[in-house]
């Protein structure tokens, strides 16, 4: 049956989606992987309005970077949405977007479940918020709502990178609040979870994807020392915050309906990416 199925990937040259492809492919799906840039072995497109027709569409492709959508503003978000609402409209029987757990704030110490409010402070959570809603009045339209996600490749600006970054240094380990925490979730397992879904839906609905568990970033610089044998380093605060910045992630529904939980403990996460080099 899944040899049967075909499945766009859009952003499939980026982070997560070059995972997503890798897991469709290891399940033996018929995939179509659509990106903007110029790569073997991917369809090209100038705009993802172009991307072809096939069963079941992935959507990946946004900026990640919350301060560069926010720079970009409205012509962004116009571009976002008219591109999904084109993407919509082609006659997908499934379509699953990819959100983001910012929508649910970092005020709550509590896990954030699907049903929780949502919070639109900016466009970048305008933007997801909006392909959200979209999204769901598709008959089998499936938001994800991604917590932190980090491995190999990912973004510099991430902060699971700008600790690793570090490691090679003599000097104190620095990060600008150590304070706040969050769900870290290793990408590979981000992307099984979205494969199985995407497999699967038979319905619109949210879910959660992260690890479930809150980490510090003073635990996980901490955990990071530890780990490259730096346990005798000290940790410098440079902008030190009042400890009320919280966003973890319930995916107990995910679980129970999807059969889906994360394989990589941070530990162990972390672990790959200190002994393979990730970090230098």
């Amino acid at each position: 049956m899944l040899r049967e199925m075909s499945v766009v990937v859009t952003g499939a040259s980026g982070f997560l989606g070059k995972r997503v492809v890798e897991a469709l492919r290891i399940r033996s799906v018929n995939v179509y992987p659509v990106a903007r840039t110029l790569e073997a072995g991917i369809f090209h497109v100038e705009n993802y309005d172009q991307a072809p027709l096939a069963d079941v569409l992935i959507h990946l492709a946004e900026d990640p970077n919350r301060a560069r959508v926010n720079a970009a503003g409205t012509e962004y978000e116009k571009e976002v949405l008219r591109t999904l609402a084109v993407l919509l409209n082609k006659g997908y029987k499934t379509v699953v977007y990819a959100s983001s757990a910012l929508l649910y704030g970092d005020r709550c110490v509590a896990r954030h479940g699907v049903n929780d409010p949502v919070e639109v402070v900016d466009t970048y959570t305008n933007v997801k918020r909006q392909a959200e809603l979209a999204v769901l009045r598709h008959e089998r339209g499936v938001v994800v709502r991604l917590a932190n996600l980090y491995g190999p490749g990912m973004s510099g600006t991430n902060v699971v990178s700008k600790i690793l970054g570090q490691l090679d240094s003599a000097s104190p380990m620095q990060v600008w609040d150590d304070s706040p925490i969050r769900d870290v979730l290793w990408v590979e397992d981000a992307a099984a979870g979205i494969v199985n879904i995407a497999l699967h839906a038979e319905k619109s609905g949210i879910f959660n994807l992260g690890s479930g568990e809150g980490t510090s970033i003073a635990a996980l610089a901490q955990l990071a020392m530890k780990l490259s044998g730096q346990e005798s380093r000290t940790l410098e605060v440079t902008n030190p915050g009042n400890g009320s910045s919280v966003l973890v992630l319930d995916i107990d529904q995910t679980t129970r309906i999807w059969g889906w939980q994360p394989r990589v403990t941070l530990h162990e996460g972390l672990s790959k990416l200190i002994e393979n080099g990730s970090h230098v």
